[in-house]
C-alpha cells in the first residue's frame, strides 16, 4: 500500500521493525553505561542462558575464581566454564550491591545467590558474597576485569593452605 504525502506524491509507508533483546546477538548488545548496569545486563544473559551475551561484560583478559584454588583467566576459559555451567539452567540472582566508582575502574561487592540443577539431576542452590573489579573501555563500557564469586571467604581458603602453599 501506498500513502500520499502533502505534496500529493505517492511514498511507501514505514515499516516499524520490533526486535526483543534476547535475540540480538552479543556483539551488538548494548554497552552498560554503569558498573551496576553491567551486572543487571550480564544476571539477565546468564539466566537466559546467553552465554555469548554474557560473554559480552567480560574482558578478553579477564580473571574468574571459580572456586578454590581454580582460577580461570581469559574470556575462552570462562567461556568453557560458563558453557559448562549453563547445562544446568542455572538462575543467579543479587539480593544487596554496592559500588565503589574511581575514574575507569569500579569495585562491586554484593550478596548473591545461584540455584539450578547439578549434573546429577538434583537441585542446587548456592550463595555467597562476592566482588568484581570492573574497568570502563575506550568504547565507555564497563566490562568484568576481576570476578571473584566468594568475595573475603578466600581468606578461610589461603589459612588453611599449607606454609607451602
Amino acid at each position: 500500500m501506498q500513502a500520499l504525502s502533502d505534496h500529493g506524491c505517492s511514498m511507501p509507508r514505514p515499516v516499524m521493525l520490533f526486535v526483543r533483546q534476547a535475540d540480538v546477538p552479543a556483539r551488538f548488545a548494548m554497552l552498560a553505561r554503569t558498573p551496576q548496569e553491567a551486572v543487571d545486563l550480564a544476571d539477565a544473559a546468564f539466566n537466559r542462558g546467553d552465554l555469548e551475551g554474557m560473554l559480552a561484560f567480560y574482558e578478553e583478559g579477564a580473571v574468574m575464581l571459580f572456586a578454590p584454588g581454580q582460577l580461570v583467566s581469559g574470556k575462552m576459559a570462562i567461556r568453557d566454564l560458563l558453557k559448562t555451567l549453563f547445562r544446568g539452567n542455572p538462575v543467579a540472582k543479587h539480593d544487596r550491591t554496592y559500588v565503589i566508582e574511581s575514574g575507569d575502574l569500579a569495585l562491586w561487592t554484593s550478596t548473591w545467590s545461584v540455584t539450578g540443577t547439578g549434573a546429577d539431576g538434583t537441585p542446587i542452590s548456592q550463595t555467597g558474597r562476592g566482588s568484581v573489579i570492573f574497568r570502563r573501555g575506550s568504547d565507555g563500557g564497563w566490562r568484568v576485569a576481576v570476578e571473584n564469586p566468594w568475595g573475603s571467604a578466600v581468606l578461610d581458603w589461603v589459612s588453611h593452605q599449607s606454609p607451602d602453599g
